[in-house]
């Protein structure tokens, strides 16, 4: 069973201790957890659920969360959130934020708004492409989003253009002989990183 433990910094006192089955069903435990503005944290648990939490200043967490998303992925796929400019890109608030996960088949993942949980954008794999496997990691790279999938390739895709619209898949590019676990952009969103299963970290410029 895993454990959720937030720290007063400030002085030495006991930490608040809670277990993940009271954030997230036990069996799964939690995959990740990310601060949000406002003293409020996501938690993403391999339930299938994303949830935000308030975050007291004493080290407390809020009995119940205050929103909730079911991506109904089980998968390893970290979440990734923007705010800002690249929130607004994808339709949601500067200051809440946009979430990104992968959605119940893995493969294709899904933008939720921070501020009220709403579904802002799916983004399915190119068609015939199934065989990329399950999204093992994902990034906000610009202005767009990115996926690491098992296949060891890196999928970007850039937001709507306008309301209604679908996002755009704009590159698909094979950068490790084995799966791509994870990625991360660096400062000023151009360049993309990823960390494979091959033991190679690749780096890709997308913007």
């Amino acid at each position: 069973m895993g454990w959720w433990r937030g720290f007063g910094v400030e002085a030495p006192r006991p930490p608040t201790v809670l277990p993940s089955s009271s954030l997230h069903l036990a069996e799964g435990g939690i995959l990740g957890v990310t601060p949000l503005a406002g003293d409020r944290l996501l938690t993403q648990g391999r339930d299938g659920w994303l949830r935000v939490w308030a975050a007291g200043p004493d080290g407390t967490l809020s009995p119940a969360p205050t929103l909730q998303v079911q991506t109904e992925s089980h998968g390893f796929c970290v979440a990734a959130v923007a705010t800002g400019a690249a929130a607004v890109a994808w339709g949601g608030s500067p200051s809440a934020g946009v979430a990104v996960a992968a959605r119940a088949d893995a493969a294709a993942l899904g933008a939720w708004s921070l501020a009220d949980g709403a579904l802002l954008a799916t983004l399915d794999p190119p068609a015939g492409t199934k065989a990329r496997g399950m999204a093992c990691g994902a990034a906000f790279v610009g202005g767009g989003i990115a996926a690491a999938h098992e296949d060891g390739s890196v999928v970007l895709w850039a937001p709507p253009t306008a309301a209604g619209a679908s996002p755009t898949l704009s590159s698909a590019v094979r950068m490790h002989a084995d799966a791509a676990m994870a990625l991360v952009t660096l400062p000023g969103g151009a360049v993309v990183a990823s960390a494979g299963a091959d033991a190679t970290l690749a780096l890709a410029r997308v913007g």
